[in-house]
């Protein structure tokens, strides 16, 4: 039987979001607790209406912190082992490739240093909670839960 039940536009939208950070439809019809169907149709119709969900995925995870991480290390080593000069002689083009080298550690350790925001650890976060609930038997969940209680209550603290 179809799902007529009128949600508010908050909970489609959560569901987009949710989507856009890479659950799949499953997971976010259980953690909205709407049938697999009921997002399904949203995506679909919110596809036909221009709003790709899945355009906003690819979006999402082009900006994700540690995607960027992961392609700026690809982009180095990639610059190690094919854009070095055939020369080893103290040259031009040497000095230029040993100053690229140097630049992309640069950017590569300040990217480290600044990637990590509240958002990105809460990302981690709803990554890690919904393995436990796939993934422990119930009486491990208590402890689980506990300690994602503690950690959100460091990042409070770490960020006042």
């Amino acid at each position: 039987m179809p799902d007529t039940v009128r949600r508010p536009p908050q909970v489609r939208n959560r569901a987009r979001e949710l989507y856009a950070r890479g659950l799949k439809i499953w997971q976010i019809a259980d953690t909205l607790g709407v049938p697999r169907a009921t997002v399904s149709v949203w995506k679909m119709s919110d596809g036909q209406h221009g709003l790709s969900w899945d355009k906003e995925r690819e979006e999402t995870s082009r900006l994700d912190p540690d995607q960027v991480l992961r392609d700026l290390e690809g982009r180095f080593a990639r610059l190690v082992v094919e854009g070095a000069p055939s020369s080893k002689e103290d040259t031009a083009e040497q000095r230029r490739y040993e100053q690229r080298l140097l630049t992309m550690i640069r950017v590569i350790m300040g990217y480290r240093k600044t990637a990590r925001t509240p958002i990105s650890d809460l990302r981690v976060l709803e990554g890690f909670a919904t393995f436990c609930a796939d993934n422990l038997p119930p009486d491990d969940l208590a402890a689980a839960r506990r300690a994602l209680e503690l950690f959100i209550e460091h990042l409070r603290k770490e960020n006042e």
